[in-house]
């Protein structure tokens, strides 16, 4: 009676023409995956495809973005960035501050002509720039990577710049 359970238990899961259909089903995806090539969904038409009045940009296929879109600009940013922290280097020569960082080598910021100068609150000339002094202010990014700074104040914060911090955390709403 064994060998008769066997029987009907293999004719349940066989059907008649199941491996045939199952061959043509792998054969038409095979041809169809030949047929189209790679990456023929993600081809835009270019302009000379499309007749139009109005040039229209032309994609490629390794990138969604125009061909003709202008690179970002590598002007000064468009304003001015934070910084805060130690000096660790004053190069009186090149006119340069090196902030002090935790990770070797910190972010040398280039004093120039229109960098405005602050110690206490009052005027300050590079002179003043000291080892070892808190500094805080904004830089200006330039195109070739310098750090032109635009601020520096020096030493710790007035009395004014203090209670303008405490006014302002002040202001805040706690969260409930």
């Amino acid at each position: 009676m064994r060998d008769v359970e066997k029987e009907s238990m293999i004719n349940k899961f066989q059907r008649p023409g199941l491996s045939a259909g199952l061959f043509i089903a792998i054969l038409a995806v095979a041809i169809l995956a030949v047929a189209i090539p790679p990456g023929a969904h993600a081809l835009q038409p270019k302009t000379s495809e499309i007749p139009t009045t109005q040039p229209r940009a032309s994609f490629t296929r390794a990138s969604a973005t125009p061909a003709s879109a202008p690179a970002p600009s590598a002007a000064k940013s468009e304003r001015p960035i934070p910084f805060h922290g130690k000096i660790a280097i004053v190069n009186p020569n090149s006119k340069e501050i090196t902030l002090a960082s935790r990770k070797g080598a910190g972010r040398i910021l280039k004093v120039t002509d229109k960098t405005v100068l602050t110690k206490g609150g009052k005027p300050a000339k590079f002179s003043d720039v000291v080892k070892d002094e808190e500094i805080r202010g904004s830089y200006w990014k330039r195109p070739d990577g310098s750090l032109e700074a635009r601020s520096v104040k020096l030493g710790p914060l007035t009395e004014a710049e203090q209670a303008a911090k405490t006014a302002k955390a002040g202001k805040t709403k706690p969260i409930p």
